[in-house]
């Protein structure tokens, strides 16, 4: 059980805790971003920083911080605890045998750092690559570079008791006959950092020439798990911020040795994607920074692709302002920086995202049929665009282009589906509100009240009685047209009343026998003579 589970409540700010999954942005007194638990692309997803809730008003969920992680990540409530508690850089206590203590973290993964940055400096043949590369010695220490040697020598670091954790954190693996090894044998290591520093798991590339004799990947990183999200995760991300935050944009490239090359020239607001591309998790680390985000991906197939795909993931969380970095001759960062031709980066051309995209769609048009095929994917990109002003300008500025009427470019919008009231009784709602703002209102609530005294609104009462969250709760605190009463005694009495007042209605419509009736209107009256409610 957790020891100080309030003190992790009071210590969370939930626009800080989703603003690592959703992009928020500053709506009034809330925040509203695109709700990622159902396709949408008009934001109702909406999270108040004063009361601790988000709602979407366009599916019901809703929730507290813990309750959103749990959620979105797929975890139970204690794992969804632990990952806010990381996210937020607060350490958790456990009691046990009646007492409470923090829960030991393991160090292992520093650990393992430590020990491939020593080897490293033992191994000449992975330093001579690192040299050959260009990579400085002040940027092998600051990206910790290292290298892991075969199996059986990494293996006499890890202690028994270290094992289940290296096994989870996927440092060592089983083979068939249940003996443990390690993936990143004869590799040159790069520690992945989570956003405070903290080694959550591995990049690996093999050391060539390859002696093996089945083929092997170049890159592999750590397994996923509940440390290491890499949709989550920038690589360099916390050696980057500050000048992030300084310089107000940030370079995101797509492999490791780009971002420390880029670093090592004087590029220091640079990280690195984890994944293939640049996905909604990540933009939002960075859309929190408030920095204009440039992408500056590999030139090659697959590179290009990625950008592609950076940019859709930009349009669909209306990052509009981002750009892409033109660098021509086909080459990639580290091989410039490498060959010292910094200024080409430096001096490379910004183009903003759109542009880009469309520049790349129109590229061929040689004949009716391809002009045909290119207007059909332009038409679909631009109506990807929420932003009216921006996509009607890009339509006219690309009809102009193809000496066509921008009505061709024009898809019908699906209309945005209005959502529909809220069916609670307002009385209700205004007495479980005052409920929800001060806990304290709870405990003299029920003095007066049970859960048949609410109707529309039953299992709030219900979840709060057990502090626990509940959709309807945060809609209620969301709903700015519900006024926690001035009077909550006053509001209480009037509620039973009502309620009281109902029943004694229906009683005497009822079909039941006169002597029935008449029991059960005397036992009502008597209900509200007692509160002197008559």
């Amino acid at each position: 059980m957790i020891a100080n589970l309030e003190a992790l409540k009071n210590a969370i700010d939930i626009v800080e805790v989703i603003s690592n999954f959703v992009v928020l942005k500053k709506s009034g007194s809330n925040y509203m971003g695109c709700c990622p638990f159902h396709d949408e692309k008009t934001p109702s997803f909406s999270v108040s920083r004063s009361k601790g809730v988000y709602h979407c008003f366009g599916c019901g969920v809703g929730g507290d911080a813990i309750d959103f992680v749990a959620r979105h990540q797929k975890l139970d409530f204690n794992e969804a605890c632990q990952k806010v508690a990381d996210l937020i850089g607060f350490t958790l206590e456990f009691k046990s045998g009646g007492s409470a203590e923090k829960k030991p973290k393991s160090l292992l993964l520093e650990t393992c750092k430590d020990y491939f940055a020593t080897t490293l400096k033992n191994t000449p043949e992975a330093l001579a690559y690192f040299k050959e590369r260009g990579v400085s010695e002040e940027s092998i220490a600051r990206f910790s570079l290292g290298f892991c040697p075969l199996s059986f020598e990494f293996k006499k670091i890890i202690n028994d008791t270290d094992v289940p954790f290296a096994l989870f954190s996927g440092v060592l693996y089983k083979d068939m006959n249940g003996q443990t090894y390690t993936p990143f044998s004869n590799r040159l290591m790069f520690p992945i950092w989570d956003k405070f520093g903290k080694v959550t798991a591995f990049g690996a590339r093999v050391l060539e020439p390859n002696n093996y004799k089945k083929p092997q990947a170049k890159y592999i990183n750590s397994k996923e798990s509940k440390i290491y999200n890499k949709r989550t995760i920038l690589y360099g991300y916390h050696l980057a911020k500050d000048s992030i935050i300084a310089k107000k944009e940030v370079i995101v490239v797509e492999g490791y040795m780009d971002c420390i090359m880029l670093s090592q020239a004087g590029f220091k607001n640079v990280v690195a994607i984890c994944g293939t591309a640049l996905c909604t998790e990540q933009i939002a680390s960075l859309a929190k920074l408030e920095a204009k985000i440039i992408l500056c991906l590999d030139n090659d197939k697959a590179g290009i692709n990625a950008t592609h795909k950076s940019i859709e993931a930009l349009i669909a969380q209306s990052q509009y302002e981002s750009e892409v970095l033109a660098i021509s001759g086909g080459k990639d960062c580290a091989e410039l920086v490498a060959k010292g031709e910094i200024e080409t980066i430096a001096n490379a051309k910004r183009i903003p995202i759109i542009k880009f995209a469309l520049r790349e769609l129109l590229k061929n048009m040689g004949s009716i049929e391809e002009k045909n095929k290119a207007i059909i994917a332009v038409k679909k990109f631009l109506s990807s665009i929420q932003n009216d002003f921006i996509r009607e300008s890009y339509e006219q500025a690309v009809a102009k282009k193809l000496g066509c009427d921008s009505k061709y470019l024009k898809n019908e919008l699906p209309k945005v589906k209005e959502i529909p009231r809220p069916t609670y009784d307002s009385l209700e709602a205004s007495i479980i509100k005052a409920m929800a703002l001060m806990p304290a209102n709870v405990d003299f609530v029920v003095e007066w009240l049970d859960e048949f005294d609410f109707s529309s609104t039953q299992e709030s009462f219900k979840a709060l009685c057990l502090n626990q969250s509940h959709p309807q709760i945060a809609q209620i605190l969301l709903d700015e047209s519900i006024i926690p009463p001035s009077n909550l005694k006053e509001a209480m009495k009037l509620l039973y009343k009502r309620n009281k007042m109902q029943k004694i209605n229906q009683i005497k419509t009822s079909q039941l026998p006169i002597e029935k009736k008449l029991s059960e209107l005397e036992s009502l009256k008597g209900d509200l003579k007692k509160y002197s409610l008559i």
